[in-house]
This record gives C-alpha cells, structure tokens and sequence, in this order.
C-alpha cells in the first residue's frame, strides 16, 4: 500500500515532463497537445493507484477505529458538527445582508476565503480549548 502511494505521487509529479520538454523545445502546438495527452495516458493509472491504496487504508481506519474514526475524534466531531453549521449560517447571512445592502455581489465575493481562514482559527481554537475536557 506504501509502495502505491509512493509511485503514484511520483509518477504524478513526474508526469509533467512531457509537457515541459515540448515547452522547452519549442516543437509545434499539435505536439504540445500530444503532450498533454501523454500526461493524461500517464496520470491516470496512477490516480487510480492513489485513491485504490487511500480507500484500503481509509477502511482499515474506520475497522480499527483510529485516527479520524477513534471515539475521542468521534464526539469532538460531534461536539463541532453544530458550531460548524451556525458558523456558516451566519456567514451567509453576513453575505447576503451585505451583498444586498451595497448592491455589490460582484465586489464582496471576499468575504468568504476571509471566512474560511477565520473558521479554521475558529476550530483550532476550539479544539484547544475543549481538549482538556475529553481528557478527564
């Protein structure tokens, strides 16, 4: 399963090369294009290598139940499951009270990767805190 992963995320960064020697060549655009589809031909059987080798060991997780799937990760997932929904409850109304208010959906579209940032600190935080709690 290692072996997979590991020759999968290599043979994926490796897969550029084609394109890039066309590019440094400077060959004709119909190359450039043959190019892209060797990337493809060859990402593909090693995309598939990838997801194959995660799924297995994804299962062998939830079987287990370990990281992601332990009963300590289970209730703090629980436990933020409703912070995380009225936390972007309130995102969208901010949004659309603000997008409505100015007229201005085409320039507000920042509030929601300003969001996002905010809403891990907000989970880090969180996590933190309630830690000590599930240690007792």
């Amino acid at each position: 399963m290692l072996r997979s992963i590991v020759l999968g995320a290599t043979i994926c960064i490796l897969s550029v090369l084609p394109v890039m020697i066309a590019r440094g060549l400077r060959v004709t655009e119909i190359w450039q294009v043959y190019s892209i589809g060797v990337l493809l031909a060859v990402v593909s059987p090693e995309v598939f290598l990838l997801v194959q080798a995660e799924s297995i060991w994804g299962s062998y997780q939830k079987l287990l139940q370990q990281g992601d799937y332990s009963a300590d990760e289970k209730r703090r997932r629980r436990r933020l499951g409703s912070l995380t929904g009225i936390y972007w409850v309130l995102v969208v109304a901010i949004y659309l009270a603000v997008s409505f208010r100015n007229d201005s959906f085409s320039t507000s579209w920042p509030i929601w990767p300003v969001a996002a940032l905010l809403f891990v600190a907000l989970l880090g935080t969180v996590r933190i805190v309630v830690q000590p709690r599930d240690g007792q």
